[in-house]
């Protein structure tokens, strides 16, 4: 169980861990904007959270001779999460890190994006 567990959830971290990367880098250079990373956003962590499901369906196949039990899945799928989850909040911190005004930056962009979206549809 340690084995599909490290390799799925490995598998889900570095896809979060890049895409936090990716998608941070291209908000930053206004390459993409915030419509479309949150799209992107969203579908990186389908595909990553998919690595659960992949997991699961390892151990059935490969050690459970077809069969798995309800708690065993919830445990193997929690454990893939879990490491999944550190390394997204690994990202985060490692590109803040890196770019110590990229929170800043952000926010304040984003409140500028959100504050013309608003105005141009009536709000005050």
């Amino acid at each position: 169980m340690k084995k599909i567990v490290l390799v799925y959830g490995l598998l889900s971290g570095v896809i979060t861990f890049a895409s936090v990367w990716l998608i941070a880098n291209l908000c930053e250079k206004n390459i993409l904007d915030f419509n479309k990373a949150e799209f992107v956003g969203y579908a990186s962590m389908l595909i990553a959270l998919a690595m659960v499901f992949f997991g699961i369906k390892s151990y059935r196949d490969n050690y459970g001779n077809g069969k798995i039990t309800f708690w065993k899945g919830v445990q193997i799928g929690l454990l893939i999460s879990l490491i999944g989850g550190v390394m997204y909040f690994l990202g985060g911190q490692t590109y803040d890190y890196v770019h110590p005004n990229f929170k800043e930056t952000f926010v304040q962009k984003y409140v500028e994006y959100t504050t013309s979206k608003m105005t141009a549809s009536g709000s005050s």
